[in-house]
């Protein structure tokens, strides 16, 4: 084929698109975002572990490293973490280098994993805190707080956002003297990240006694979605 012929067929190509939009949407119509927010009470926490031994040798840092890991495992038996919500990931073995005077100098031999967990048992967390952090080779990365049904309220707070963008439609074709037909586009939205508020309900919730004893401030999560509709004006 030759060069001109594919140069037309490339921008007849892209071109396809912008033309079936500008087709679907022929008629009058309205584009209207919603927007959602669900607030809810995180009950999941998701920890996030760093652990890293130096040794002489490759073998002293591997079998010293094993147990440090092995350690941690059994204390997070003990609190009650099920087997299969603990991973272990990115495993290191490597020589351990420092600058020391401009020049680089092998200290020895390090091995590191990651080991992540999650647990339902939010009361825990002192617990959790106090005991890893008396553990030896333990860093604590980063400690989340979520939500178990996280995809059914999110299911839930899309169609409430459907519901807005479709009400705001109705009150702007309205003021127009017109109204809406069925939808011609739904699209779902890139929304801003979850954000985490603390309010005084949750407090309220615990027990005197163990509020007193408890570092744990979970907040609230707000869960958000954002929809894009477009819908066609009709005239009567």
């Amino acid at each position: 084929m030759k060069p001109k012929l594919l140069a037309t067929f490339a921008c007849l190509a892209s071109l396809l698109p912008v033309v079936a939009q500008a087709e679907h949407f022929q008629q009058p119509h309205i584009a209207v975002y919603g927007t959602a927010t669900t607030e809810v009470v995180p009950d999941l926490m998701r920890w996030r572990l760093y652990l890293r031994t130096n040794g002489k040798t490759a073998s002293q840092a591997a079998d010293a490293h094993d147990q440090n890991v092995s350690a941690v495992l059994a204390f997070l038996r003990q609190q009650k973490i099920a087997e299969k919500k603990i991973q272990t990931s990115q495993l290191q073995l490597a020589k351990d280098w420092q600058y020391i005077g401009g020049q680089r100098i092998k200290k020895g031999y390090y091995a590191a994993t990651v080991l992540s967990f999650e647990s339902p048992l939010l009361e825990n967390y002192p617990s959790l805190w106090k005991g890893l952090s008396q553990l030896p080779s333990v860093s604590i990365e980063r400690v989340m707080f979520d939500v178990a049904n996280r995809i059914q309220i999110l299911e839930n707070t899309r169609i409430q956002a459907l519901l807005v963008a479709k009400k705001k439609a109705e009150r702007l074709a309205s003021a127009l003297e017109t109204r809406i037909g069925q939808p011609l586009l739904i699209e779902e939205e890139s929304s801003r990240r979850d954000e985490v508020h603390t309010p005084i309900a949750f407090s309220a919730q615990r027990k005197s006694s163990e509020a007193e004893n408890q570092s744990l401030s979970p907040g609230t999560l707000s869960i958000q979605a954002r929809i894009k509709a477009v819908f066609p004006l009709l005239h009567d």
